[in-house]
């Protein structure tokens, strides 16, 4: 944005003084500034994309679950073994979402309190996600490159905690 700016003759304001003054008012923390900023940065990603991903499969599996137990009633087959076989593996399926957005919960806190021991609870409780859901791929892979970072920060940041 450029604003033109007129000084009266004789005024001590300078056009550098004015841009050194707007370039202190406009820092942005947005720039990595270092490789563990980046590295917190996608942990803290990771962790909002497990607590997005859980809470919409939670929904998914709430109103599967509704949907099967409706059509088995229906159809008076509630006790057949697909019937049975499909509950459990929703169920399933949906304590690993909760087990997301629990990760996703601990993983952020531990990186605002700078708590090692919380990040490691939410990267454990986060391998639920790739196993849960091994068919597709794209969990896997976010998966473990978000692991490796998180790693990465716990080395740089907690080196001395040993």
């Amino acid at each position: 944005m450029n604003v033109l700016l007129n000084f009266p003759p004789g005024s001590n304001l300078s056009k550098l003084s004015i841009i050194m003054e707007i370039g202190e008012l406009c820092t942005c923390d947005c720039i990595p500034e270092t490789e563990a900023s980046t590295d917190r940065k996608v942990i803290c990603f990771y962790a909002w994309w497990l607590i997005v991903w859980g809470f919409l499969l939670v929904i998914f599996m709430v109103f599967s679950v509704y949907q099967q137990y409706e059509f088995e009633i229906d159809h008076r087959k509630y006790r057949s073994f697909f019937f049975l076989s499909m509950l459990i593996w929703i169920i399933l399926m949906g304590l690993c979402a909760v087990l997301m957005v629990i990760s996703g919960v601990v993983m952020i806190f531990g990186v605002k309190k700078e708590n090692r021991k919380m990040l490691f609870a939410g990267k454990v409780l986060s391998y639920v996600y790739p196993i849960g859901y091994w068919i597709l791929v794209y969990p896997i892979a976010v998966h473990f490159l978000c692991i490796i970072m998180m790693n990465r920060y716990v080395e740089k940041e907690f080196e001395d905690d040993s």
